[in-house]
């Protein structure tokens, strides 16, 4: 045996010795380590944590310690946890030991809280320390101190806590305008204002009001609008102010931001990755499916109920699996529109491009093999689209400059780590397929366009040759795994290592429905809904309209033929208005914001008036156990007690103590609490007035003010109505 030989063996002898000695100080380490450790106040986590890691205990405790929340800390613990048990086992001495691993976890954990989650936070201005300063209801003030001293982050916050902001929230800002009203109406008395400064007291109540909405992190959905003194309709004003003092509305907000707060926490912990849980955190991705599966439940205890006649009624799943909301429908109504777009673009000469559009490294927050980017600058999956979907705002006024004419389909799809990335079908003449392509790679590197892969991953292109493949099969792929995964849904994601293509479609699903992203949009076609309606016309609705147009629509509809529904609306990039057929619609009741909708009603012809009704029956939805019961009580009920009056409302006494707490919480601000009398009459009538202009209002037991549609101005005496007044 040659010398190294003996000395390479005798290395190999020393290291595994080394390596047991090594194993043998751990056990002796963890087994004496001189630390009193209460276990029946210790955590999970911590217990966990002593366990693998005794020596390292006291200093993540101590990384921990500035954290104010219990659950917070506990969260924290299981990222360190996860990030000690991820090392791999290289065979080194530091490893059998555990300080490769504890090493690697604390450095992890120290990123995190102090480079990852700051980058997190500077995205959101989620602040409520305007309560504090307020003078407002001594029991808010207290909450206020009370939230003060404990510092809580937003994104702990219990459900139950968001309930309790929600309805402080909206009591002072219902005494925010209140105050405000009462002020003016004093200044009115004084002869400090006039009917002419009206205006200018509109503009003053919505600033007021959108400043601190502004402020706390929730704007009104017009203040940018209004900040930009674009056109600002004063129904647009008075539909903001009222859902600035709707507890529901308050707490719909809340839960979204929190929602999407903690997701985005999760992104920056290194949660969201291929080898942890690709698109969503595990956490959202079984809220997602608890939310499906009560959403199911709930179709399947509920039926729709025609209003004019109660025995006809259907079961609400049963109309759920023949709309597009099924998965299944929504795929084969995608791939059908798909098809007859690529039969008009061949027809008319049109080629076709597949183009991928990817955000730079500093929108990605973790690498492929689970490792954070370092480049990542805390961009959640909306920022990255947001950034998108402006370099395609701009492509399109380039494009639109050169007069390139183009339609297609575009899809959205998230990396490992939640990013969204674009995949663009896109069909052009052949003279503009190559300004096209040098248009699009421009745009896509014009931002950090020099760094390291840019040119082989941000922008890809590939030109599709009719003669090997449809353009339908280069997009086929895309929307099966993200809306339909169908007989395939056992087989294996290319995507994602172990993922079935079942779970991959559900895990696509949760993350475009939390972070409120449309996976798949068609532009430069005719409507959907235009489509949907012609579907839906039968003869005898055709023959009361007998118009040509409409009857060549239904058609070709009823074939699915949606290659010659593009000709009927005069092709594909042809303007609305220059299109035949279009919805008709209805304008609905004012909901409890004031707010005026449109529903589809029909179809018509723009330039003949012609129109065909589609909408013929007014529905409701039910409670199976109730329909069942009033189907059968009219069945059976005579003449005499058809004549009864029905019930003013659904309320009993079990939610009276509701209705009433709701109720006197909304009577505050002006200091007069409700009598039982009043509440009496609450239950029965569904409203109660409050004086000239107000009432308070009952419906589906949630308790809210709603205006009359009286002037300001009219109400407290200032002069006449003012008409058509806008703001500008």
């Amino acid at each position: 045996m040659m010398n190294w030989e003996l000395e390479c063996n005798a290395n190999l002898a020393k290291r595994e010795q080394a390596m047991a000695d090594a194993r043998a100080v751990m056990m002796q380490s963890a087994v004496n380590f001189d630390r009193t450790f209460d276990t029946a106040q210790a955590t999970s986590a911590q217990m966990e944590l002593f366990s693998v890691a005794p020596h390292q205990f006291d200093y993540v405790e101590k990384l921990l310690s500035a954290l104010p929340r219990k659950r917070q800390r506990e969260h924290f613990r299981h990222v360190w946890l996860r990030a000690f048990n991820g090392v791999k086992d290289d065979g080194s001495i530091g490893f059998k030991f555990g300080n490769k691993q504890a090493a690697y976890a604390n450095t992890y954990l120290r990123e995190i809280l102090t480079n990852r989650l700051k980058a997190v936070f500077q995205h959101y201005h989620v602040s409520l320390d305007w309560l504090i300063e307020r003078d407002t209801h001594s029991q808010v003030v207290a909450l206020s101190k009370g939230k003060k001293a404990a510092n809580f982050p937003f994104y702990l916050l219990s459900d139950h806590q968001l309930k309790e902001m929600a309805d402080k929230l909206a009591l002072l800002f219902t005494k925010l305008q209140s105050d405000f009203v009462t002020e003016q109406a004093e200044r009115k008395e004084r002869g400090e204002i006039s009917f002419d400064d009206f205006a200018a007291l509109s503009r003053d109540l919505y600033r007021l009001v959108g400043e601190v909405c502004a402020d706390i992190g929730f704007p009104l959905k017009h203040w940018f609008a209004y900040q930009d003194n674009r056109f600002l309709d004063v129904n647009d004003i008075e539909v903001d102010l009222n859902k600035s003092v709707c507890p529901t509305h308050w707490k719909r907000q809340l839960t979204t931001a929190q929602k999407r707060l903690k997701e985005h926490v999760e992104i920056g912990c290194g949660a969201v990755s291929a080898k942890v849980s690709p698109y969503v955190s595990q956490t959202a991705f079984n809220d997602y499916r608890a939310q499906r599966a009560d959403n199911l439940e709930y179709l399947q205890q509920m039926v729709l109920e025609n209003l004019d006649d109660s025995t006809e009624q259907m079961p609400l799943i049963e109309m759920w699996k023949k709309s597009v909301a099924n998965p299944a429908i929504r795929f084969q109504e995608t791939m059908n529109r798909l098809r007859g777009i690529d039969e008009w673009a061949i027809e008319n000469s049109f080629v076709s491009l597949f183009l991928t559009l990817t955000a730079p490294s500093s929108f990605h927050a973790t690498h492929e093999t689970g490792k954070n980017n370092k480049k990542w600058q805390g961009a959640s999956p909306r920022d990255t689209q947001r950034y998108l979907n402006k370099v395609w705002a701009q492509l399109r006024a380039q494009f639109a400059k050169r007069g390139i004419g183009f339609f297609g389909f575009r899809g959205v799809e998230p990396h490992h780590d939640g990013t969204p990335h674009w995949h663009l079908l896109m069909y052009v003449k052949p003279e503009h397929k190559d300004e096209v392509i040098h248009l699009f790679r421009k745009k896509a590197l014009e931002l950090d366009g020099d760094e390291f892969g840019a040119k082989k991953y941000r922008f890809k292109v590939e030109e599709i040759d009719p003669t090997k493949g449809s353009a339908i099969g280069y997009v086929a792929k895309y929307i099966a795994k993200n809306i339909y995964a169908g007989k395939q849904g056992k087989e294996m994601s290319d995507e994602v290592e172990n993922l079935t293509l079942l779970e991959n479609v559900q895990r696509v699903s949760a993350w475009a429905n939390l972070w409120g992203i449309r996976q798949f949009q068609f532009y430069g076609t005719p409507s959907i809904s235009t489509w949907r309606e012609l579907r839906k016309i039968d003869d005898v609705m055709a023959a009361v309209a007998d118009d040509e147009v409409l009857d060549i629509g239904r058609t070709v509809a009823d074939v699915s033929c949606f290659g010659s529904y593009l000709k009927v609306q005069g092709g594909a990039m042809t303007k609305r208005c220059d299109q035949p057929i279009c919805i008709e619609y209805e304008e609905c009741e004012p909901n409890k914001y004031g707010e005026i909708r449109k529903k589809i009603v029909g179809v018509k012809n723009r330039f003949t008036e012609k129109k065909i009704i589609t909408k013929l029956k007014n529905w409701v939805i039910k409670s199976a156990k109730s329909a069942l019961g009033s189907t059968a009580l009219n069945s059976e009920s005579t003449e005499t007690n058809k004549a009864h009056r029905a019930a003013w409302t659904c309320v009993n006494n079990c939610n009276r103590s509701k209705i009433e707490q709701q109720a006197n919480l909304l009577m505050l601000p002006i200091g007069s609490p409700l009598k039982p009398s009043q509440i009496d009459l609450l239950m029965r009538h569904g409203k109660l007035r409050l004086n000239d202009y107000r009432w308070i209002c009952c419906e589906n037991d949630e308790v809210f003010i709603k205006e009359e549609k009286i002037p300001l101005a009219q109400a407290f005496g200032w002069g006449e109505s003012l008409g058509d007044f806008r703001v500008n």
